[in-house]
């Protein structure tokens, strides 16, 4: 004789539609879906077309993990024609992988005889790039009003500034 289930204890075989489900997945596959969505939220990199050449966007942090999206894009710029404007503008945190993209970038212009530029890097980038004794390596474009070309004027200002007030 079958009984009817009882009500009162909960069935812990049941998936609870109702609250999503927030921890990683169970299997593979949905392990790669589920990393590559995090990746995608915490930094990236896009190419789009402008004008008569292509915009690669890099924001958040620019690293290790967004590998396979670098090789996608720098493969879309590859397909393409025309100068190459690398917007840096949102990226938070570069490391060396991402500095290796952006000089992959200017390399293969320059094999091209295309033109590439970084566009409004924030002052991380440009101290890194200091402190490696790059910063002539990359041409810069800043648009008017960028505020990196401002807080680097105002950080120059500030470590003068007790110079001249001492003297």
């Amino acid at each position: 004789m079958t009984s009817a289930p009882d009500d009162s204890a909960p069935d812990d075989s049941a998936p609870d539609d109702s609250a999503p489900d927030d921890s990683a997945p169970d299997d593979e596959d949905s392990m790669t879906d589920w990393t590559d969505s995090q990746t995608r939220h915490d930094g990236g990199v896009a190419v789009s077309d402008e004008g008569d050449g292509c915009v690669v966007r890099l924001w958040g942090d620019v690293d290790a993990a967004l590998r396979s999206q670098a090789s996608a894009v720098m493969s879309q710029v590859l397909d393409r024609t025309g100068p190459v404007v690398m917007d840096a503008s949102r990226v938070d945190f570069i490391d060396s992988t991402g500095l290796a993209f952006l000089f992959q970038l200017v390399k293969v212009g320059a094999e091209d005889g295309r033109r590439v530029i970084l566009r409004d890097p924030p002052v991380l980038v440009l101290d890194l790039l200091d402190v490696l004794d790059l910063s002539g390596e990359i041409p810069l474009d800043f648009s008017p009003g960028g505020h990196a070309l401002e807080d680097r004027r105002d950080d120059a200002e500030l470590i003068d500034a007790p110079d001249r007030a001492g003297r």
